[in-house]
């Protein structure tokens, strides 16, 4: 599901039709143009604002029965998607429910190797992949210190081999990509600790990522 602007965009992870636009406080809705393509999974769609022609577009992303993942747009009003070039090695990504912020739709996508984020402009229809620093989904455990100076012990049942280093590997569904006080954020979590990631830039070809906060969660029993 894509929001946009207080629009939501309601589709099916298995199937590709059919897509809708809805407006949840007027009730209002409008349906996609349905394709006929068969797929095998992995179905997204975004919602984007083009500001250009006052349009919006909807980009989905799904994996074909060729086990091709393929990109296709339509602006609302028109009667078909148009399939989108993208570089090959994209895809082999496995890619999550988008977001969009800053006049793109932005995914976090998995790899073999690594995490990114691919995002699209959906004003001048171009993409391009936001890589994570080296330490995004690799987390230190070695002993911190909050501003008290009191130890932030490791993550409870870490038990390092004596040969390892004090790092875990972060898994992808714990690496989470939203809107966060107006700025798209990367979240790591685990139960016990989270690290933000905030994506800079004030155009769409300068996006980066920079450090955020990092913080232990404390879970408090509530009295019944």
């Amino acid at each position: 599901m894509g929001t946009c602007r207080k629009l939501l965009c309601v589709g099916s992870y298995s199937v590709l039709d059919p897509i809708f636009v809805c407006n949840p406080i007027t009730r209002e809705y409008r349906r996609l143009p349905t394709s006929g393509e068969t797929v095998m999974g992995g179905h997204q769609v975004g919602l984007g604002f083009d500001p250009s022609t006052g349009q919006y577009k909807a980009l989905r992303t799904y994996v074909n029965v060729e086990g091709q993942r393929c990109f296709e747009v339509t602006a609302l009003g028109t009667s078909s998607w148009r399939r989108l070039d993208v570089p090959d090695g994209w895809q082999a990504y496995f890619v999550y429910e988008p977001v969009y912020w800053s006049g793109a739709i932005h995914w976090k996508a998995s790899g073999k190797e690594r995490d990114v984020i691919i995002s699209f402009d959906v004003c001048h229809e171009k993409f391009r992949m936001i890589s994570f620093t080296e330490d995004v989904g690799q987390f230190d455990l070695g002993v911190r210190h909050d501003n008290n100076r009191q130890s932030l012990l490791p993550p409870q049942g870490f038990v390092p081999d004596g040969n390892a280093g004090l790092t875990t590997r972060i898994e992808p569904n714990e690496l989470g990509l939203l809107e966060f006080r107006g700025c798209l954020t990367v979240v790591e979590h685990d139960n016990e600790w989270m690290r933000e990631w905030e994506v800079t830039g004030d155009k769409f070809e300068n996006l980066s990522i920079r450090f955020g906060i990092f913080m232990i969660l404390t879970w408090y029993e509530i009295p019944t």
